[in-house]
C-alpha cells in the first residue's frame, strides 16, 4: 500500500507540536521526520502561466526537489518532475508533460523566482482507534 501525503496548513496560534497532540486524543500518531523546506512559486514577468492556470512551484527538502504545475482552481497537480534546479526557460526541461504543459504559455519568456515559503514538513506514521 502506497503512502499518500496529506498537506495539512496550520493558523499561526496552532503549533505542529499542539495539533498533534490534539490528533494523538482520537488517533495513535507518532511523529516520524520533521525536516525544514522551502516553497518556491515561478511565473513569467507577465503572469503567463497564472494566465493558463497554473501554479509552479518548486519544492526543496533536504531529501527531494520537486518541480511541479498545480492548476489554479482545482489544486490539483497536473506534472511534476524531480530536478536540482528549474531551469530558465522551458525548451530547457527534460522531455515530459511539464515541458508539454508550459512551452506553449512561457513561449520565449523566462520563469523568474516570485517568492519563497519556508515551511516544517513532518512526516506521520498513525492509525485509527474508535470508541
Amino acid at each position: 500500500m502506497s503512502n499518500i501525503p496529506l498537506h495539512l496548513e496550520l493558523p499561526a496560534n496552532l503549533s505542529a507540536k499542539k495539533f498533534f497532540s490534539r490528533l494523538g486524543k482520537n488517533l495513535n500518531v507518532q511523529i516520524i521526520e520533521q525536516c525544514y523546506s522551502l516553497k518556491t512559486f515561478y511565473d513569467s514577468f507577465d503572469w503567463r502561466l497564472f494566465n493558463a492556470k497554473m501554479i509552479a512551484e518548486f519544492n526543496q527538502s533536504k531529501s527531494s526537489r520537486l518541480f511541479s504545475l498545480i492548476h489554479l482552481k482545482k489544486g490539483h497537480c497536473l506534472a511534476s518532475e524531480k530536478m536540482d534546479e528549474v531551469p530558465r526557460f522551458a525548451g530547457q526541461f527534460p522531455e515530459g508533460e511539464v515541458k508539454n504543459l508550459i512551452t506553449k504559455p512561457l513561449e520565449m519568456r523566462a520563469l523568474l523566482p516570485l517568492c519563497q515559503l519556508p515551511h516544517q514538513l513532518y512526516w506521520i506514521r498513525g492509525c485509527c482507534h474508535f470508541t
